[in-house]
């Protein structure tokens, strides 16, 4: 299958609460101007996956749960939860490898080590780790990425940041909306799954008003999941465009191999799942850059 060909990684949405309960942060990274992938943009803690991210998965999920046997715990998940099998995993070597992948990454590009953090830190995690999208790069590019995108709630901001300087220049807490309005400033770039996620979680928090928190936003996200990954396609003519899962034209334009995502959420029903790409100037950059932006409803 096409997505055979991609590599396989994983990122974590890293959440906490500020004064209140809809004053929520999120950690975004920016990516170092000399990178190869999305110089300068802002990104979740993630990357490419390692033969050791299994063994660090299954630590994990073992020492969260105390209990001996890790099957127990896939049998027996939480309501805010979902088997590997609702996410398209064949079998839950995936599901432990792709965590131990978000972990790894994590405490490496930011220096958060949620293997210990409740130990050692006044930062704890709230609630569990659970998958809340899967995104797949589209055909048409030669470097494409499996990615498996995690959800975690700190009790509060971690301000030790630590980043490794070569893949990661900086770490900071994003307001939401705040890293969306400076991404339309031009101000920032996102590649497209970092900007439909913040996109969605915007979209959550209008529709929740007051009864917003970082569980439900969690909550929805992990408990309506897709067996096929969200897989971008990309069409040359009058422009370039981008088709995500719930637009019109989507099936118009799918290739061999790529499948429709079929996500029961609001969001993906009522917005024109489209993006047009353009030419811009960054204002931290000196170089031009090709980015995608939302094709809004009329």
């Amino acid at each position: 299958m096409i997505s055979n060909q991609a590599r396989k990684s994983a990122s974590m949405l890293i959440m906490c609460e500020g004064e209140n309960t809809q004053d929520i942060k999120v950690l975004l990274l920016t990516r170092s101007k000399d990178s190869r992938v999305w110089p300068n943009a802002l990104v979740f803690p993630g990357g490419l996956s390692e033969d050791v991210d299994e063994q660090i998965g299954r630590e994990f999920l073992e020492k969260e749960q105390e209990k001996p046997k890790i099957e127990q715990y896939l049998n027996h998940l939480s309501e805010t939860s979902v088997r590997y099998l609702e996410w398209g995993m064949s079998d839950p070597v995936s599901w432990y490898s792709t965590l131990g992948t978000a972990l790894r990454e994590t405490k490496e590009e930011c220096g958060i080590d949620l293997c210990k953090v409740s130990q050692e830190h006044s930062v704890q995690i709230v609630g569990s780790l659970n998958i809340i999208a899967h995104w797949l790069t589209p055909n048409l590019l030669k470097k494409r990425y499996d990615t498996f995108i995690w959800g975690v709630q700190l009790n509060h901001e971690c301000q030790d940041l630590q980043v490794d300087n070569v893949e990661i220049s900086q770490a900071k807490w994003w307001g939401i909306a705040d890293a969306l309005e400076a991404y339309e400033r031009t101000e920032v770039d996102l590649p497209v799954p970092t900007l439909m996620i913040l996109s969605e979680l915007e979209y959550l928090q209008d529709q929740l008003g007051s009864e917003v928190s970082i569980a439900r936003l969690l909550n929805i996200l992990a408990t309506t999941p897709h067996s096929q990954a969200i897989q971008p396609i990309i069409v040359k003519g009058e422009g370039v465009n981008l088709y995500l899962p719930g637009d019109q034209d989507y099936a118009l334009h799918a290739q061999q191999g790529e499948q429709e995502a079929n996500i029961q959420r609001e969001f993906w029903k009522t917005k024109t799942q489209r993006l047009s790409q353009k030419k811009i100037q960054l204002k931290s950059d000196s170089k031009p850059i090709v980015r995608w932006y939302r094709v809004m409803n009329a």
